[in-house]
């Protein structure tokens, strides 16, 4: 049985594993092949063009007089290595041989095939090249000397990258440094970047330390090889996050935080000394006509806690537009007035890597009521409009960002994409938006932040969809609603249906709300217990005007926000 996936290989072992039929590094290719065999029950990985190779190879340059035929070892406990009599080298357990007992030639696929493999350095196959060539390497930049057995090679791009390269190490420690945190193997390909285009990087993904890879791998001694496994993940911010109450400003604040202090230990300082910074957005003389009451978090916030009798808790806040929850802060005037005590100290300004030639300024001001078709502000991170606090630039500058936004971190990982798999941010430029890359939650084109793996070069996930939390509710279903993705579609699957697997792949989900097929493509979600489900945009707590408030519209007209 031969079936094709994701390369969901840890990326620490993508350099060591090899494909059993050609024999090279399984890198990064984005589909991996497993074959199961019959006699050994035992798996075996396989680029996926060695698991659809032709049977019979005709008119081959190097036996041209009779065909070549396939051969496949299956029994690896029977196996006996051979080699290739063109270049000597061992073959793999398939090769290519003539079924001519005074022939009996055998060619590795290296020397039957033009082997195309996908590496993360590159959007496109790189053709594996036998032998020394005389080249500037794509990744590090520089012309390595002397001789050596393979390198790679895309035609389109004129791109190439020495076998030395292909395989680096994910994520070093330096050793000569006074840098403490792992260093993570990055290659940067975003036009706004002021790293050399192409031209791979170790990069902190904590403080945005970076070294080019000839500058950090030049003197084998500077450098010490990690796991990723090992490399403090727990630094990064790990998503989807539980539900749709978890308090993603507050995780983000901690961990940029964390991220400023050590740079400036690192820098032998305490900041720039700028204490406005400090005082938090409470302090801002916008703000000050709010008679602001602190609630801690060991006091009861039920629905009968309200005049309304709505409740605290089924509130949001005006400055992330996310559920309240304590401790947080109200105001004794205002009715809507209500932020956690994480938004009151957000920080006064920003500086933002997508938007590097300005300081973006926190501003509080809430929109105009009276503007019906217009509420809010548009968020160039997110696409959506957004009735909260938000960064911007000079007053009336276009590039503005609504406060989860602005503190998304530049690297994360995801559940649905393995957990080693490092996704870095990325934003749309010319050649993203006139392609046909696609979000892998909502296959939506990509536009504005998005996030891509580092190791798999087909999973890219928008900002907004990598913060879809777990489980929610809906008023539609007494159970909490659960993310399902195409790594965990078998909620659906019957315990007590032998078929279930197969059958689950073919099922077709109907929304409840809107009554629409839902691709099956897509991220949704849904209730095992009832068989309901649901497409994102249908859910008031992640659909498009789920950054409005409900105080942000005039009276007489009411979004779908939280429920």
């Amino acid at each position: 049985m031969i079936e094709s996936e994701e390369n969901s290989i840890d990326p620490d072992d993508g350099n060591s594993w090899v494909c059993s039929a050609c024999a090279l590094p399984i890198f990064s290719t984005p589909f991996k092949t497993s074959y199961q065999w019959s006699k050994e029950n035992d798996k075996l990985l396989l680029h996926d063009q060695c698991a659809s190779l032709p049977l019979k190879l005709m008119d081959h340059p190097f036996h041209p007089r009779q065909a070549l035929y396939l051969v496949m070892n299956e029994d690896s406990s029977s196996f006996i290595p051979t080699s290739c009599d063109k270049c000597s080298d061992e073959c793999g357990r398939m090769y290519y041989a003539c079924i001519d007992s005074s022939c009996g030639l055998r060619l590795d696929l290296l020397c039957s095939l033009q082997i195309k493999i996908l590496h993360r350095s590159h959007e496109h196959r790189l053709m594996v090249i036998r032998g020394s060539a005389s080249f500037v390497c794509g990744v590090c930049g520089t012309q390595h000397q002397g001789r050596f057995a393979l390198s790679y090679f895309c035609g389109a791009c004129d791109f190439r990258i020495h076998q030395d390269c292909a395989s680096l190490p994910n994520a070093i420690k330096l050793l000569q440094t006074e840098h403490q945190h792992s260093l993570f193997l990055s290659y940067d390909r975003s036009s706004s970047s002021n790293v050399l285009p192409r031209v791979g990087v170790y990069l902190c993904v904590k403080c945005g330390y970076y070294v080019h890879i000839r500058c950090a791998t030049s003197d084998p001694h500077s450098f010490q090889p990690v796991l990723i496994r090992d490399a403090k993940l727990a630094d990064l911010l790990h998503l989807p996050m539980a539900d749709e109450r978890a308090n993603l400003v507050q995780y983000m604040l901690e961990n940029t935080s964390a991220a400023r202090d050590d740079e400036d230990e690192e820098r032998g300082g305490g900041g720039d000394g700028d204490d406005d910074d400090d005082d938090g957005c409470r302090h801002d003389p916008k703000l000050k006509k709010h008679s602001l009451i602190f609630h801690d978090e060991d006091e009861d916030v039920s629905d009968d806690d309200d005049d309304d009798g709505i409740g605290y808790s089924s509130r949001v806040c005006n400055a992330c537009v996310e559920y309240i929850s304590p401790p947080f802060y109200s105001c004794s005037k205002c009715r809507d007035f209500l932020l956690h005590s994480c938004c009151a100290d957000l920080p006064r300004k920003i500086q933002h890597p997508f938007h590097p030639q300005h300081t973006l300024f926190l501003f509080t001001e809430t929109p105009d009521q009276s503007s019906l078709y217009d509420p809010g502000f548009y968020c160039s991170g997110c696409g959506r409009r957004c009735s909260g606090f938000g960064y911007s630039g000079e007053t009336g500058y276009y590039f503005k960002l609504d406060v989860v936004c602005a503190l998304m971190p530049p690297s994360i990982t995801h559940e649905s994409h393995g957990k080693t798999h490092i996704l870095h941010m990325s934003r749309e430029t010319q050649t993203y938006e006139y392609s046909s890359y696609s979000c892998s939650c909502c296959r939506d084109l990509l536009r504005h932040i998005f996030y891509e793996c580092s190791n798999c070069r087909q999973f890219k996930l928008h900002g907004r969809c990598a913060l879809l939390p777990t489980t929610l509710t809906h008023k539609f279903d007494r159970h909490p609603l659960k993310l399902t993705t195409p790594t965990n579609i078998s909620v659906f699957t019957s315990t007590n249906d032998v078929d279930a697997d197969d059958s689950d792949a073919e099922m077709q989900h109907i929304c409840d709300v809107c009554e629409m097929n839902i691709d099956k493509r897509e991220w949704f979600y849904s209730c095992k217990q009832r068989d309901n489900s649901f497409h994102i945009n249908c859910i008031p707590f992640v659909d498009r005007l789920s950054k409005l408030s409900p105080h942000s519209c005039p009276d007489g007209y009411t979004l779908g926000l939280p429920l």
